[in-house]
Formats: C-alpha cells, sequence, structure tokens
C-alpha cells in the first residue's frame, strides 16, 4: 500500500494550470525524477557545443557508404552516450541539405538518405534514430502533435497538418526527448533547445500520441495541451514561461 501524501494544489509555472502537487514522488504534474536526476548531462553537452559543432560540420558523409560508418566518425573520440547523442544531433542539424537532390548513390548510403530527406519520404527523426543506433544508443521514435508556425490560439493541433516525429534517446537508463527537425533551423536558441529539452518545457509545444512519452510523473490532456500558449526556444533563453494565452512571466 502506497503511504498517504499531504496534497497541495499549486499553479504549474508552465501552463498556469492549477495542479495537485504530492510530497510524494509519484504524483508530481512536472518531469520525472528520473530526468532530473540526469540534469547534469546537459552541462555537459553545453559545454561541448562550440567545439563539437566545428567538428561534426566538417564530416562529409559522402565519404561514407553506410550510417555505421558514417556514425563512427561523428563520434569518434566520445566516450559518453550522451556525448555521441549530441554530437549525431549536432551533425544532423548542421547538414546543408540543398546538394543532395540530385544524389545518384544506392539506397542505403547515408547520401542517399539525405536525398529522401529533401523530398520528404522519410523524416529527421528516422535518420537521427538510424544514427543512434549505428553508434550503439537505444533511440525511439515518437509520434504525435506540435504547435508549428502555423498554429494559432484556438486551433486543435489533431490534424495531419499539426502532425510531427520525434525522439526520445535513452542515455545513463533514463529517456530524454530530442527534436533534430526544430533543431536544424539555422536560428538563434533552436539548437541547443531541442536536444535533451526537459519534459516540462517540450510539453509545451509537442504532444505524443502514447502519453507515456511525455516522460511526466501526471500526464496531462490534450485539452491541457491546446489550452497552453504557443511558445519559443528565445522564451526559455530569457527565463520566460507562459502562464496562459493573455499571461507570462519572467524569472529574474
Amino acid at each position: 500500500m502506497k503511504p498517504e501524501c499531504k496534497i497541495n494544489v499549486k499553479s504549474r509555472p508552465d501552463s498556469g494550470i492549477a495542479v495537485s502537487m504530492s510530497s510524494g514522488s509519484y504524483s508530481s504534474y512536472s518531469s520525472s525524477d528520473a530526468t532530473k536526476e540526469t540534469d547534469d548531462i546537459d552541462e555537459a553537452c553545453v559545454t561541448e557545443s562550440i567545439e563539437m559543432l566545428d567538428r561534426v560540420e566538417k564530416i562529409n558523409p559522402d565519404s561514407h557508404n553506410d550510417m555505421k560508418s558514417l556514425a563512427a566518425a561523428i563520434t569518434k573520440g566520445l566516450t559518453s552516450q550522451s556525448l555521441k547523442a549530441h554530437a549525431l544531433y549536432c551533425w544532423l542539424g548542421s547538414i546543408g541539405l540543398a546538394k543532395y537532390t540530385r544524389c545518384n548513390k544506392k539506397q542505403s548510403t547515408p547520401s542517399a538518405k539525405l536525398r529522401q530527406l529533401v523530398e520528404k519520404k522519410t523524416t529527421h527523426a528516422h535518420i537521427f534514430q538510424e544514427l543512434c543506433r549505428a553508434a550503439g544508443i537505444k533511440c525511439e521514435r515518437i509520434e504525435g502533435f506540435v504547435k508549428s508556425k502555423d498554429y494559432l490560439p484556438g486551433n486543435t493541433v489533431q490534424s495531419q497538418k499539426f502532425a510531427h516525429t520525434w525522439n526520445a534517446v535513452n542515455l545513463d537508463g533514463h529517456y530524454r526527448l530530442v527534436d533534430s527537425f526544430y533543431g536544424s533551423r539555422r536560428e538563434k536558441y533552436f539548437l541547443d533547445h531541442y536536444f535533451m529539452t526537459s519534459p516540462d518545457a517540450f510539453v509545451l509545444s509537442h504532444f505524443p500520441k502514447e502519453k507515456k512519452w511525455l516522460l511526466m510523473n501526471q500526464a496531462i490532456s490534450m485539452e491541457d495541451f491546446e489550452d497552453t500558449v504557443k511558445t519559443w526556444p528565445a522564451m526559455f533563453h530569457f527565463n520566460i514561461r507562459p502562464l496562459s494565452h493573455e499571461i507570462s512571466y519572467t524569472d529574474i
């Protein structure tokens, strides 16, 4: 039998929704405790970001005949799975796709897969999963909905227009959320925001079809998701969190 827990009602800082917060570890509305315990991974990856980008951008997929060879080149010299996953993410986000529109290599080659990406026959999530698995990293592909640039307050996201796919990578026994498609946008604040994003922040823009991939102790509903304001990575950089469609606040 689970112990009785004292229940207090407080407002979620990222949505303005009143939720039950417990002194127990199993009924929190926020990110799972497992995710919080691995926050130190994020700091290591951020420290490596600039050096990592400079190195991986020089890796040419045309020089590799399969994904395993490419993944090995991207992760060369890295020992931890978190840094390997970050290197793969940085490479995929930095690659220029325009040159692969006329690629004639075999379908199994990295260059051909990038051509398929240009032709929308595959997705960033699919390629990131392949790279991770080739590097020995467990990676799942998640289907769901996203508040994209076309989303407006009051819209429902439950349509093909807002359908999207992203990933969860298993690092040190815990799943972390990654969206290499949005991470590939050449805009300030985008690259690192979508790598190992905290579930509390991720759920403001992404909602999975399987609620287990919210990675939260207490799942929110689709209605809650659609009721929260649309967010952008720059908001998190400046510690801005929405309370509702009308109100937001900043941590100083």
